[in-house]
């Protein structure tokens, strides 16, 4: 083993002299945005106007044992990128863009064989997604045609980051009047510098990566995570090749995984994980993960530290992981046993949250839990643990809908102790799906009983967001059989108030012994309906007549009905109390605790807010 050579600073020109970097398939893919193309396009044009060397970071480069040979018959060198892959990438995206201003002139044939493609070999050869796609767009490239078109995000990214510096240059041709071919590439090949590490012994790359302050997005969490099993596995279990591919492959589908589910949120609109409201990122995997099998590796392996349920994505790598391969680093049999289980477990996690997502389609179900009814981010984990085993059938889910619904929405509370230490963190431990299924039963009985519900809905109700998702379902039933038509109809619906949050009357006239009597009622349930936003502006604060008209021209039954009515009998306080009760005696019938015996007794001491590293409930359509 030759270990470190001694770090490099190398201009673009040398630094892709004779080789070929190749980006591994556990890397993740394309990821870096308009801000680090700006922070690169900032660095290229500051350069050139002071004249002076920029440093663009560093890259760490494993020797791999692959070797090409060009046409005329001299190795071209292999280096994996252990680190620098999202530098690299746009690098090479800026230089395709050079390429396409200078096509035409030897300069840009020169930018083609030393960084596209020589002899048929590529100068990057990049991995998963993002692969065969790049390999698409060089050729576009190459050809002079447009740019293909990929429905993945990632992709996207590349083919955005390539026109982004397309404008780039065509706007500083234009700014200082001409674009000096040999001055501008010369600076490119020379002056735009790199820290290079090399070595062939892979601790010491990752050893490097965990150490090295790059430019660019910050490391995320399970970038720690991968180079901290890998640096494990070669320190402590001898650099075993099984392990280490294992973990390598592993990582790999977990950044496709992730990628896949995102994609998919988006094209659904399950707002949880898109909206920025919600912090959802890839380091949620690692947290499900661990709920869904610390207490399982803490009996088989006999930790010493016990499962905690409010663990949040962080504490999982520092008081979890590290912990642990810390603890086992002495037991290299057990040590590898446990890495190789907890890889397949998160492999097994991320996978079942892209099935899931991929489900959406055609299981109504489902679909109305994520995209309507909006699942509390803390009841994710339960979800996940129970797809992971292939318990989520639609008994199940109607269960975990009834749990969300009054619990974590209605009740608005987050009583996660005994739902983690008796429900999530058990599935992958073997227990039953009966078992799984009382202990939710019992669960939502306990904190979620009519009794205990009956306050929180008959109080003022209005902002709350679970409203416009309970009478959208009203409105639905009601409707009978539902089409495309009506769902496309609730998804620009508001709620509004019947009486109007002014009064435009005498309030005892409807029935209110006082102003305050009117104010404390009117944001009631009963008070509340469902409006399209195309109606919602001209019946705010008016005259329940002029309202009546804005409600019949509703696209809902059930609002143009509330219409005649304001027009024929008008709405008084009774009314609000008819419609409260008909409201509530709907959520019940709608949404009833499921019949069974409980396994679940909650723990007298149990916190009921829970952890506040858990994330708000989405609103509801």
């Amino acid at each position: 083993m030759r270990g470190y050579l001694q770090p490099e600073l190398l201009g673009l020109q040398q630094l892709f002299t004779n080789c070929v970097m190749s980006i591994p398939e556990y890397q993740r893919s394309y990821a870096w945005e308009r801000r680090q193309w700006e922070d690169l396009w900032s660095d290229v044009s500051d350069g050139l106007e002071s004249g002076t060397d920029h440093f663009l970071g560093t890259v760490v480069l494993r020797e791999s044992n692959d070797h090409r040979m060009d046409a005329r018959g001299r190795v071209v060198r292999v280096f994996d990128v252990v680190d620098g892959q999202q530098r690299l990438t746009t690098l090479v995206l800026l230089l395709l863009a050079l390429f396409d201003q200078f096509r035409d002139e030897p300069i840009g044939v020169g930018i083609w064989l030393d960084f596209i493609e020589q002899d048929g070999i590529a100068r990057l050869e990049l991995g998963g997604t993002n692969n065969q796609y790049f390999k698409n767009v060089v050729d576009a490239v190459r050809s002079a045609q447009g740019i293909p078109r990929s429905p993945r995000t990632t992709n996207a990214r590349i083919e955005d980051c390539l026109s982004f510096f397309r404008d780039k240059l065509n706007a500083f041709k234009q700014v200082t009047g001409a674009l000096k071919p040999e001055e501008f590439v010369a600076f490119i090949r020379e002056r735009l510098r790199l820290l290079r590490f090399v070595t062939d012994n892979e601790a010491l790359a990752i050893k490097t990566f965990q150490a090295v302050n790059d430019r660019g997005k910050p490391l995320t969490l399970l970038d720690k995570t991968k180079s901290l099993f890998m640096f494990n596995i070669i320190r402590y279990v001898n650099g075993d090749d099984d392990l280490f591919n294992q973990v390598q492959d592993a990582f790999g589908q977990i950044y496709e995984s992730f990628d896949q589910a995102m994609d998919l949120a988006r094209s659904h609109g399950v707002q949880y994980l898109i909206n920025p409201r919600y912090r959802f990122g890839e380091e949620e995997l690692l947290n499900f993960t661990y709920h869904h099998s610390a207490l399982h590796l803490i009996k088989r392996y006999g930790l010493t530290h016990a499962y905690a349920y409010s663990l949040g994505a962080e504490k999982v790598y520092e008081d979890f992981l590290k912990r642990t391969l810390y603890e086992l680093r002495k037991q290299q049999l057990t040590l590898k046993s446990f890495i190789a289980e907890f890889m397949e477990d998160f492999v097994t996690v991320a996978q079942s949250l892209t099935s899931l997502l991929s489900e959406l389609p055609s299981r109504s179900s489902l679909s109305n839990l994520l995209q309507r009814q909006g699942l509390n981010a803390s009841v994710y984990p339960l979800l996940i643990g129970l797809k992971a085993r292939e318990m989520l059938d639609e008994k199940m889910l109607q269960a975990i809908s009834v749990l969300d619904l009054r619990v974590y929405k209605v009740r608005g509370t987050d009583p996660r102790a005994d739902l983690y230490k008796k429900g999530v963190s058990v599935i992958r431990d073997g227990i039953s799906y009966e078992s799984i299924y009382s202990t939710i039963v019992g669960f939502t009985r306990f904190w979620g009983s009519d009794a205990a519900l009956d306050g929180y809905l008959r109080q003022g109700v209005y902002r709350q967001p679970y409203v416009p998702f309970i009478l959208s379902e009203m409105v639905t039933v009601e409707s009978g059989k539902p089409d495309d038509s009506f769902s496309e109809v609730l998804s620009v619906c508001q709620v509004d108030h019947i009486l109007p949050q002014k009064p435009m009357v005498d309030v005892t006239t409807c029935g209110f012994a006082s102003d305050d009597e009117y104010f404390s009622e009117i944001n009631k349930f009963g008070n509340l309906c469902l409006l399209e936003q195309r109606l919602n502006g001209g019946a705010a604060n008016v005259p329940l007549a002029i309202k009546a008209g804005y409600y019949i021209q509703s696209d809902l039954k059930a609002t143009r009905v509330l219409g005649h009515m304001l027009k024929e009998t008008g709405f008084r306080r009774e009314d609000i109390g008819k419609r409260l009760e008909t409201i509530i005696a709907f959520f019940r019938e709608h949404w009833p605790i499921p019949a069974g015996e409980t396994a679940l007794i909650p723990e007298e001491n149990d916190d009921e807010e829970g952890s506040s590293t858990s994330s708000p409930s989405p609103d509801s359509v």
